[in-house]
């Protein structure tokens, strides 16, 4: 058991949380009175507001830009074209076993590792959201947790101004 356990390459994972804030609403799970609609309607409609927020940090336009920023395909973690195989290992890529796939590009490789490494999910009555992310190297697991957060929230503010410049 030891001598397996001692070839496993160790992970690091990092948090980064977004709470997610509506103006007028101290406490998003609170029923809302005003609305006029049922108090499990409001705090329903609640919370499949914050899963489309979990649905849009999961998109593949942020994270090809968060894998660009950080040069994700030239990682060995990330690439598995670079990945330094033995005899062995060659001779199971050569059946097909591990490694790249025919016709697979770096971006397809680099999102198939990225969300293997990702976690996003709503904490538990609240309208805070978890980015959780696995990899070898503790520093890039951090950049990679705060990035996607960081690059969210430039996200959001930008097609907030881009709506209030038509208006």
């Amino acid at each position: 058991c030891y001598a397996g356990l001692s070839l496993l390459t160790p992970k690091f994972a990092s948090q980064a949380q977004i709470e997610i804030v509506s103006k007028g609403v101290s406490n998003p799970f609170d029923p809302r009175r005003d609305t006029g609609a049922p108090d499990i309607v409001s705090v329903r409609m609640d919370k499949e507001a914050i899963a489309t927020h979990v649905r849009a940090l999961l998109s593949s336009d942020l994270a090809l830009k968060l894998a660009a920023e950080l040069h994700l395909a030239e990682k060995p973690e990330f690439n598995s074209r670079l990945i330094e195989r033995n005899l062995f290992g060659k001779l199971l890529q050569l059946m097909g076993l591990v490694g790249p796939r025919a016709g697979e590009s770096d971006d397809e490789r680099v999102l198939t590792a990225y969300y293997d490494a990702l976690r996003v999910y709503q904490i538990k009555d609240t309208r805070g959201i978890m980015i959780e992310f696995r990899s070898e190297d503790p520093k890039l697991a951090a950049e990679l947790a705060n990035g996607l957060a960081q690059l969210y929230r430039d996200n959001l503010s930008s097609r907030h101004l881009e709506a209030g410049v038509g208006t």
